[in-house]
């Protein structure tokens, strides 16, 4: 009831679809959804209610698309702030529980995602501190060093 595609455009190399809604008064009320007038094969004209039936279930609130393909994300709120234990043990579950159609990837993001980039960033920034730290103590503490520094 949202959207349809009922065409494609082109741009270029770009290809956009083109879709087709209904008003919001329909789509946000169930009775107004039931009403909307459906053509049978014969040509009449009958309630959409009558053939199917309509409710509201629970979902993802919105379609995204990341690096071209669909995403659907789950949200994760830890009360520790110890992320990579949990996803490490989340990980180990879903590789023997799941099993995941091709074409679908599973990635982990948010708090895990900075902690991993902040890791890589330790790796490179706190051996250039040692050195830096180590080199100006040898400077300030060796008498050697007061000829060479």
């Amino acid at each position: 009831m949202a959207a349809r595609n009922s065409a494609t455009t082109v741009e270029g190399r770009e290809r956009y679809s083109i879709n087709v809604r209904y008003l919001a008064d329909y789509r946000n009320d169930l009775n107004a959804l039931r009403r909307i007038l459906i053509m049978t094969p014969t040509g009449a004209q009958i309630p959409l209610g009558e053939v199917a039936h309509i409710s509201l279930n629970p979902g993802p609130s919105m379609i995204r698309d990341e690096d071209g393909m669909l995403t659907g994300y789950v949200y994760v709120d830890r009360a520790t702030s110890d992320y990579g234990t949990y996803v490490n043990n989340a990980q180990r579950v879903l590789d023997r529980q799941l099993h995941l159609p091709a074409g679908y990837i599973l990635k982990w993001s948010g708090e895990y995602e900075f902690q991993l980039r902040a890791r890589e960033r330790l790796k490179v920034i706190l051996p250039i501190v040692l050195v830096l730290s180590l080199s100006c103590s040898t400077c300030s503490f060796s008498r050697w060093s007061k000829r060479s520094c």
